[in-house]
């Protein structure tokens, strides 16, 4: 949880490098973190002006769902924030963070699947 703003703040620099080096707006990037990723993607974002899109999915809940907004994922760090709630029982966050929030079978939890197999945090980068 500490490091999230730091692995956010360094997930900025590399995105200002890369948009320099390709000569790409800001505007054309998405970013798509999952758990701790989602918030990451978020403090990336809050550093970024008019960074195009955030994609949460599952963005973690314990504790986080009671902070402020400055400090996780929330819909105005990005020009487009959306969320995809899919495990809101056990570990996601159950509050809407974007600008829509979807929720999965209600966003509790889905049929077939165990909490214990899903303990990957990914965040990924995309580029239109």
């Amino acid at each position: 949880m500490v490091n999230t703003r730091v692995i956010g703040a360094m997930v900025a620099a590399q995105i200002e490098s890369i948009q320099k080096a390709k000569n790409i707006t800001l505007e054309s990037i998405q970013i798509i973190g999952h758990s701790l990723g989602a918030h990451v993607s978020g403090f990336a974002g809050k550093r970024l002006d008019s960074l195009g899109r955030i994609t949460g999915l599952d963005p973690a809940g314990p504790l986080w769902n009671i902070l402020p907004t400055n400090m996780r994922l929330w819909k105005t760090d990005a020009l487009f924030v959306d969320a995809v709630h899919t495990s809101s029982f056990a570990e996601g966050m159950v509050q809407a963070v974007g600008q829509i929030d979807f929720y999965v079978n209600g966003g509790v939890e889905q049929p077939g699947c165990l909490s214990d197999n899903l303990k990957e945090y990914v965040l990924f980068l995309v580029f239109q």
